[in-house]
């Protein structure tokens, strides 16, 4: 008769080689299992979250109005950031923005775009809000290295942009009279199967704007792994 067995580990699952041998793992209570990347990485406690707009006490939900005023897609005023150093990579998991736009003439437009950096980090300049990152792991988890930001008013050394992650845009058409589409809601849900890592020094950035100023709120979810983790022989 076998006897099978397999560590409880759940969480503290270590870096491993890609050499070798790994044990199977299983829950605190001793039952076997599976998990997707994203939810790995949440029970090793690497999954950080912001977000980018607020919530006053007994009051209305605070926007955040799109860099350059909100009338232009500004790449050194993003609307969030987020940075991580040497060592670390980053890897944008789960971003929800959801934007108000103008639209009471013709012709008028809404972007959101995502875009990171590959090339430098953060430069830490410019005037922002700084931002705690919040382990989705509430009651602890590892601490974050990254600097986290929102609302660029003055500009921050401009961000190379490596690549666009993703994008959305809307267009006012001749709807016969202005004003009868006045506020429409443009949306970006950006969760990817197959993520992109940023390796340190590096950053991700998103940016909201329009032909009238565009206000936005969003949610951010990221995850921070150790450099070596990804190393590629």
């Amino acid at each position: 008769m076998s006897d099978l067995r397999a560590d409880r580990k759940q969480n503290s699952v270590g870096d491993t080689q890609d050499v070798g041998w790994a044990s199977v793992h299983a829950t605190r209570t001793g039952a076997l299992f599976t998990s997707s990347w994203k939810e790995q990485l949440l029970m090793e406690g690497r999954l950080f979250h912001m977000t980018v707009g607020t919530i006053t006490a007994g009051g209305d939900l605070a926007l955040i109005t799109g860099g350059g005023n909100g009338t232009i897609i500004d790449q050194d005023q993003p609307e969030f950031g987020v940075s991580v150093p040497n060592g670390t990579s980053l890897i944008p998991v789960a971003i929800n923005i959801a934007c108000q736009v103008d639209m009471d003439a013709n012709g008028e437009l809404g972007n959101i775009v995502l875009a990171y950096d590959s090339a430098a980090a953060y430069a830490s300049d410019g005037t922002v809000t700084s931002e705690t990152a919040v382990n989705m792991i509430t009651a602890g988890g590892v601490s974050s290295v990254a600097t986290a930001f929102s609302a660029a008013t003055a500009d921050i050394t401009d961000p190379t942009v490596s690549g666009i992650l993703a994008a959305k845009t809307t267009r006012g058409s001749d709807n016969g009279t202005a004003g009868n589409l006045a506020v429409v809601t443009l949306e970006l849900n950006y969760a990817p199967e197959v993520p992109i890592i940023i390796s340190g020094p590096g950053a991700f950035y998103g940016y909201w704007g329009g032909t009238a100023a565009v206000p936005g709120v969003a949610s951010v979810i990221w995850a921070e792994v150790p450099e070596g983790r990804f190393t590629v022989s």
